[in-house]
C-alpha cells in the first residue's frame, strides 16, 4: 500500500468520525474559549471539529486525486443565500467590522464547510441515514433530560431552563428542529417500544419548551403529520395536545416573576414569550420589528451589512415606544434580521433554502416506506416548524446552525434518493 492510499483512507476514517462528533455536539452555546468575552469571539467544542473534519477532507480529496471530478455540493439556493450575504460586507461600518466577520465566519462555517461535509456523509451513502437518525434523537435525549432537570430545579424562565443554550428561546429554535422528527418517526416506527420511547420524548420535550411560538409550531406540525398517518393517529394527538395544553400546563411550573417574585404556571410564562404588552407598555419585540422593517427597505439591495443589525437598528426607532431596561434575549425576527443586513436578495436566498428542500421531500414521502418515510416527514416537519418559530426568534446561532444544514442536506438527498440517484 502506497503512502497516498494510506493516507486517503486514515483522513477518510478519521474525518467520517469527527463529522459524527460535530452532530453529537453542535447543540451547545458553552464555550471552551471565550476571546475577549462578551460579544468576542466564542469558540465552542463543535468549532475544532469542524475545522479537524474539513481538514481530513481536504487531506482526502488531494490523496485520491481527481478531485475536479467531484460532485458540486452546494444546491443554488446555499450560492443564493450565501453571495448575497457575502456582498453586505460593503456595507460595514468601520466600527462593526468585528462583529461583521464573526457572523460571517459563522455563515462559512454552517452553510459552506457544515453542508458540504454532511453531503459528503451521506451522499451515495444511505445506511449512514439509520446512524445520523440514532445520533440525532440522542442528544434530544440528552437535551430535553437536562432542560427537565432545569425545569424543576431553577425559577427563572427564561435563562433556568435552557438546556446547554444561553436562554429558553434558542432551546425553543432546537427543539422545534428536532421534536417533529421523533413525532415522525414515532409515527411511522414498527416496534412499539420505539414508539412509545418517542412519544415519551416528545411530551417531556413539550414540557421544557418555553417558548410559545416553538410549542405552537411543533404542535400544529405533528398535529398535520398525524393527520397524514390516520383519522386514528390524528384524533389520539389532538386529544392528548389539548388536555397539555389546556389542562397540565396551567398548573405545572414553579417559576417566578423576576419584578415581584409571584409564581407563573407553564402557560403563564408560554404567554408572556409572545405577549404584545407587558405591565402596561408594549414589549421591546415588536416596535423593534418595525424598525427593522424600515431598515430593510431603506437599504434593499446589501442591507446595512452583515452583523450590523444591533448597531442600526436603533437609528430606525425613531417615534416609537420603547421600553428601557433589560430584554430578554433573542426577540429579533430572523427574516427581518437577514433583510435589514444582508438586503432582500439574500433573504429571498435563504427562504428559498429553507423552504425548497422541505417541499421537495415532503412531495415524495409517499415513495420511501416504514422508518425512512418517517425521516422524511421528519425532516419536512422540522423544517416548517424552523420556519415558524424563526418569525418570533433569530435562530440562525450557535447550536442551531449545524443541525439545520444538516436536516437541509437529509431532505435534499432523501428527495434525490427517492427518484433512485444513490449508491451503496
Amino acid at each position: 500500500m502506497s503512502v497516498r492510499v494510506w493516507l486517503a483512507q486514515w483522513a477518510a476514517q478519521a474525518g467520517y468520525w469527527a463529522v459524527l462528533a460535530t452532530i453529537v455536539v453542535a447543540p451547545t452555546q458553552w464555550d471552551i474559549l471565550n476571546i475577549q468575552g462578551g460579544r468576542g469571539c466564542h469558540i465552542s467544542l463543535v468549532d475544532p471539529l469542524l475545522g479537524f473534519a474539513f481538514l481530513c477532507w481536504v487531506v482526502r480529496v488531494l490523496a485520491r486525486g481527481s478531485w475536479w471530478r467531484m460532485p458540486w455540493p452546494w444546491p443554488w439556493p446555499v450560492l443564493a443565500f450565501v453571495l448575497p450575504a457575502l456582498l453586505s460586507l460593503v456595507m460595514v461600518e468601520r466600527g462593526g467590522a468585528g462583529e461583521a466577520l464573526r457572523e460571517t465566519a459563522k455563515l462559512v462555517a454552517y452553510f459552506g464547510v457544515g453542508y458540504l461535509l454532511y453531503d459528503d456523509l451521506l451522499r451515495n451513502q444511505a445506511q449512514r441515514l439509520r446512524i445520523v437518525l440514532g445520533l440525532l434523537l440522542a442528544v434530544t435525549v440528552a437535551m430535553v433530560l437536562l432542560a427537565l432537570v432545569q425545569f424543576f430545579i431553577y425559577t427563572d424562565p427564561v435563562r433556568g431552563v435552557s438546556g446547554a443554550f444561553e436562554s429558553r428561546n434558542v432551546l425553543g429554535g432546537w427543539l422545534a428542529l428536532m421534536l417533529p422528527m421523533a413525532a415522525a418517526v414515532a409515527l411511522h416506527a414498527e416496534r412499539l417500544l420505539v414508539r412509545v420511547g418517542l412519544w415519551l420524548l416528545v411530551v417531556v420535550g413539550l414540557l421544557v419548551d418555553l417558548t410559545a411560538a416553538s410549542v405552537g409550531a411543533v404542535l400544529c406540525v405533528v398535529a398535520l403529520l398525524a393527520a397524514v398517518r390516520g383519522a386514528r393517529a390524528f384524533v389520539v394527538f389532538t386529544l392528548g395536545a389539548t388536555l397539555w395544553l389546556g389542562v397540565l400546563s396551567a398548573h405545572m411550573g414553579g417559576f417566578l416573576q423576576p419584578e415581584t417574585s409571584a409564581r407563573l404556571t407553564s402557560q403563564q410564562v408560554l404567554f408572556q414569550s409572545v405577549a404584545l404588552y407587558q405591565d402596561g407598555q408594549p414589549e421591546r419585540r415588536y416596535p423593534q420589528w418595525q424598525s427593522a422593517l424600515e431598515m430593510m427597505l431603506s437599504n434593499p439591495w446589501l442591507g446595512v451589512g452583515i452583523g450590523n443589525y444591533q448597531r442600526r437598528v436603533e437609528q430606525y426607532t425613531g417615534a416609537k415606544p420603547m421600553p428601557t431596561g433589560p430584554s430578554e434575549p433573542c426577540i429579533q425576527n430572523l427574516y427581518l434580521v437577514i433583510g435589514s443586513t444582508m438586503g432582500v436578495p439574500a433573504l429571498l436566498g435563504f427562504l428559498a433554502l429553507l423552504l425548497l428542500p422541505a417541499f421537495g421531500a415532503g412531495a415524495v414521502a409517499r415513495r420511501h416506506a416504514g422508518w425512512r418515510r418517517g425521516v422524511v416527514y421528519g425532516v419536512t416537519g422540522g423544517l416548517a416548524a424552523f420556519a415558524v418559530t424563526a418569525i418570533w426568534h433569530p435562530l440562525l446561532v450557535r447550536g442551531i446552525g449545524l443541525h439545520l444544514v444538516l436536516l437541509l442536506v437529509m431532505a435534499r438527498l432523501l428527495a434525490e434518493w427517492s427518484a433512485g440517484k444513490v449508491r451503496g
